[in-house]
């Protein structure tokens, strides 16, 4: 039991997360005394309160939520951190949480943040989503992009770009 039990907000739902998993490594970070001490908050404050009351499933990549919706790992900036990827008829996206932080990023996916666990594979897992995002048409869905907040992606001579909606149907590029 975490030492500051308030019981989830939402009962009902159950949460997904990966097998086998973020939640172990970070209780194992924990428990070595390794893990940063927001992290341990977040952990003891957010999400041992939802496993103890059993809301949590284990999944695997591959994972379909739903018809046009599955689970994809994109390791990196954590080892279990999983995407949304989203093909029901025309409309394809991805969801990738931490993958990418900053727009910055699609331009040279080599650049990381301090909070990537391994910035080689950070890297290729960016890399891969910008290149689906490509040959998809796919629309690239971070968690922390601040103003538009997500982006179609395509290839110059340089490697890839931004292209932020503005509103249905119009485009502006980003500005570099």
């Amino acid at each position: 039991m975490s030492t500051c039990f308030m019981p989830p907000t939402w009962t009902d739902p159950t949460r997904l997360q990966d097998r086998p998993g973020r939640i172990n490594n970070w209780m194992a970070q924990r428990d070595a005394g390794s893990a940063p001490a927001m992290h341990v908050l977040a952990l003891e404050d957010s999400v041992l309160p939802v496993v103890e009351a059993g809301l949590v499933d284990l999944v695997d990549d591959g994972y379909d939520v739903a018809k046009g919706l599955t689970l994809t790992h994109l390791p990196g900036h954590t080892a279990h951190q999983l995407g949304l990827r989203v093909d029901r008829g025309d409309a394809r996206a991805i969801f990738c949480g931490d993958a990418l932080h900053s727009p910055v990023q699609i331009i040279d996916p080599e650049v990381s943040t301090a909070f990537c666990a391994d910035p080689r594979i950070a890297a290729a897992t960016r890399r891969g989503l910008l290149e689906d995002a490509v040959e998809a048409n796919r629309l690239l869905v971070p968690a922390h992009f601040r103003g538009h907040r997500r982006a179609h992606i395509r290839c110059n001579s340089a490697g890839f770009e931004p292209v932020f909606s503005c509103h249905p149907g119009q485009t502006e590029q980003a500005k570099e």
